[in-house]
């Protein structure tokens, strides 16, 4: 998925994040639900709670990203609970648009194009082993 130097890219700019995460998972959430605000009702009424699962996860995620068979089957579960959540296939591009949308805002001007390029990716991949374990096919 990514190289040793693309993960400690990304590693260092979530460094960035997380010296702040309480502000970043609360941006994060504005971003999401100004972009669709019909997900807010799939969320805890507690959003700073909410924001802290995130962050959790989130930490959990990048400072595991070189062991695989951590994360993978870790990622995957998240998915399939997400499903009981009522979380929709095209709900993962939205979130991936407040993810992005909200790390441009954090970082302002001071990150690059291949930090950014490398958060996509890392969001993706996340995304994808979320909705292959969701079995949405299955499920029409």
């Amino acid at each position: 998925m990514l190289s040793e130097r693309e993960t400690r890219i990304i590693q260092e700019s979530y460094a960035r994040i997380y010296e702040n995460a309480d502000k970043f998972s609360e941006n994060f959430y504005m971003n999401l639900f100004e972009i669709a605000p019909d997900l807010r009702p799939l969320f805890a009424a507690d959003i700073k709670k909410q924001g802290r699962k995130f962050i959790e996860i989130l930490s959990i995620i990048i400072l595991d990203l070189r062991d695989k068979k951590l994360i993978v089957p870790m990622i995957a579960d998240m998915g399939r609970r997400h499903v009981k959540y009522g979380t929709e296939r095209d709900h993962y591009q939205i979130v991936g648009q407040a993810l992005i949308q909200t790390l441009d805002e954090t970082f302002e001007n001071k990150w690059s194009s291949t930090e950014k390029q490398l958060w996509i990716r890392l969001y993706n991949f996340v995304a994808d082993i979320m909705i292959e374990a969701s079995n949405y096919d299955d499920v029409s």
